[in-house]
């Protein structure tokens, strides 16, 4: 089967749950993977680089001169970029948990070694052009995606986008589907049906989107720093000043190996930011909370397409 996640092809002989399958022809990607899985005992890292806080339990080392990513829900995954091959290994092939860790953790970071700059925000889609929402955890960026999901938006991403071509800056689709509580769920009206829940978590789901969307980067038209305010009498849209921008975006970025102290993957990625806020309108968007108001941001949104 093949795959596409932001800006990589995937090609892999078992099924990968969250991911976009390549329509006939696509030929959009910056670079090519094999994903091979086989269930086996957990490879052993050489030296740890950096070890992750949170339900992943991930670590980064390097194993026989491959990169090697640990989870504690399940999965070892050495990352040969010169073989241009991805080997899961894992306890439970039939199981989601590794596979969650491969989408959501792992190959944002093989995109990152490909050349994409990545940054904790959602993505989404409309008329061929993207807005990248960016804020705190809570700030119901994956709330709001799945309600522009139900209006006919493509959902490129919710949890971490990757974004190319600094200078003309373009969002390469990566994720299907929004990871949602049970109550954000139940209020938009999501059929239970379609989610599967998530390992590490009780009460949140993963939730598949209806149409998987394209493959094909799309050119980013807004940067939206995002923020609820439950008791806000309206939504308030403001402009950001490209510094202010640069500052919150650089406070959201993700890192391949955020222990290497040698500066350098921090300093390219911040150059990249800055090109990017230079090129790319931002703003600050503060809306009403509440699940009857939050339609009511999708026109303010579908606006910033126009601009």
């Amino acid at each position: 089967m093949r795959y596409y996640f932001g800006g990589l092809r995937l090609d892999a002989a078992v099924p990968l749950d969250g991911l976009r399958q390549a329509p006939p022809g696509a030929a959009a990607y910056r670079a090519a993977f094999t994903i091979d899985v086989t269930h086996g005992a957990m490879p052993l890292a050489d030296t740890i680089l950096y070890r992750w806080v949170g339900r992943y339990g991930l670590t980064l080392g390097r194993s026989a001169g491959e990169w090697l990513f640990a989870s504690a829900l399940d999965g070892a995954f050495l990352i040969d970029p010169e073989q241009a091959r991805i080997r899961c290994i894992v306890a439970d092939p039939a199981g989601r948990a590794w596979r969650d860790v491969l989408v959501r953790r792992v190959l944002p970071r093989v995109a990152i070694l490909a050349g994409a700059a990545a940054l904790h925000a959602a993505a989404v889609a409309s008329d061929a052009r993207a807005i990248l929402l960016l804020g705190a955890s809570g700030a119901g960026k994956s709330t709001l995606c799945a309600m522009l999901g139900t209006a006919g938006w493509d959902v490129l991403s919710e949890d971490i986008s990757l974004l190319w071509e600094a200078g003309a800056p373009h969002v390469a689709p990566a994720t299907t589907g929004t990871c949602l509580w049970d109550d954000s769920r139940a209020a938009l009206g999501l059929a239970a049906a379609r989610c599967t829940p998530l390992a590490g978590y009780d009460g949140k789901s993963h939730c598949q989107a209806d149409q998987q969307g394209g493959v094909a980067p799309v050119p980013l038209a807004a940067l939206v720093f995002v923020q609820r305010a439950p008791d806000a009498a309206a939504h308030m849209l403001q402009r950001l000043r490209a510094a202010e921008a640069l500052i919150r975006a650089a406070q959201q970025r993700v890192r391949f190996n955020p222990g290497d102290d040698s500066g350098r993957e921090a300093l390219d990625l911040f150059a990249r930011l800055r090109a990017i806020v230079r090129v790319t309108p931002c703003y600050r968007l503060t809306y009403r909370g509440d699940y009857a108001a939050l339609g009511t941001v999708e026109p303010v949104l579908r606006g910033l397409l126009r601009a």
